[in-house]
């Protein structure tokens, strides 16, 4: 084991240093986007998609939509849908592909 002896301000120079690396390092990571929190229910999807709540529910139970429970009731995340559409799966379902 070596010892280093070193000043008060050389360790707060090496400190600051490895902090403003590590802040630095943190900062450049890609940020997730902040997720809608807003519920909507099966018949809301229906709605919103022109489609029979068997469909939301078919895509529900293929993967496309991911379904979150409260007691018996479902509810889907509107950000998780927005994402299902842009991802174009829901499109692709509503078509016939199911």
């Amino acid at each position: 084991m070596t010892t280093v002896i070193t000043t008060k301000e050389e360790l707060t120079d090496i400190i600051e240093k490895a902090i403003d690396y590590r802040l630095a390092k943190f900062n450049n990571q890609p940020k997730k986007p902040e997720k809608n929190f807003e519920l909507l229910k099966r018949e809301d999807i229906a709605n919103m998609f022109n489609v029979n709540i068997n469909t939301v529910t078919q895509w529900s139970k293929a993967g496309v939509l991911k379904p979150h429970y409260l007691g018996r009731r479902v509810f889907f995340y509107k950000s998780e849908v927005l994402e299902a559409l842009e991802s174009q799966k829901i499109l692709k379902r509503k078509k016939g592909h199911l």
